[in-house]
């Protein structure tokens, strides 16, 4: 489970600012698959929290909620899977617990500092239940929500807890977006998912489409140097014209 990406540096010969028009498709084919997902086209996957039991009965049939026929696995063996380090509780001191999900995961290495980003839809038939503790009257939340995992930390992209809007689509709510996250030269485990909290019912969903992994190349020390220089001249020319 490892992908090596070129060094585009090295390719070009030259030192460029920024982004570069050399962005590299994912291809999430090669990925490792948990519970219900599907890599549906070039730089595009999808999950969801289905586990094809009844899950959304209130909404629809669960084929109407689930993309590869496949249930969604118990959060426990999620974590493992996705290599997460901690948990997939949002809140395990107070028992709230993730119970079932789906993700993918693959180890990319990058030669050089590079830029991963992926459009993000994160859509759900569930919502954010609160719950008051009886004897500290605290609140409690009890929010499905989809994430990225890179090398066992769990960063949330969206949940229940979000500004959700009506979908279009057989989900009931869904709120969409762009991910974008720089690395440095290195080889992490990278993966995405999404989680039921608190329950079994009422699944959510992660699509993702137009990943891809593009080059950040930085100017060498010459070139800043030189572009100094340019901005210095360009000041003095200001100047003397006044």
């Amino acid at each position: 489970m490892l992908k090596q990406f070129i060094s585009f540096g090295g390719l070009l010969g030259l030192t460029l600012f920024g982004g570069s028009s050399l962005a590299v498709t994912v291809d999430f084919t090669d990925w490792s698959l948990s519970g219900d997902v599907i890599t549906n086209s070039m730089g595009g996957a999808s999950t969801s929290s289905n586990g094809l039991f009844l899950d959304d009965i209130a909404f629809g049939p669960d084929s109407d909620f689930n993309f590869s026929n496949n249930p969604a696995i118990d959060s426990l063996d999620l974590e493992a899977d996705l290599g997460v380090s901690t948990t997939l509780d949002p809140d395990p001191d107070n028992f709230i617990q993730a119970t079932e999900g789906s993700g993918l995961t693959e180890v990319l290495t990058f030669s050089e500092t590079t830029r991963f980003s992926f459009d993000w839809t994160f859509l759900t038939n569930d919502e954010t239940f609160i719950e008051t503790d009886p004897i500290t009257g605290e609140d409690f939340a009890f929010d499905d929500y989809s994430f990225i995992v890179v090398d066992g930390e769990v960063v949330p992209i969206a949940g229940t807890f979000s500004a959700l809007s009506s979908s279009p689509s057989n989900y009931q709510q869904e709120i969409s977006g762009r991910f974008s996250r720089l690395f440095l030269p290195g080889s992490y485990q990278i993966g995405l998912g999404v989680v039921d909290v608190g329950d079994f019912e009422n699944s959510s969903a992660l699509i993702v489409e137009n990943a891809e992994v593009d080059p950040v190349l930085v100017p060498e020390p010459n070139t800043i140097l030189g572009l100094l220089m340019l901005g210095l001249l360009g000041t003095k020319l200001a100047v003397k014209a006044k």
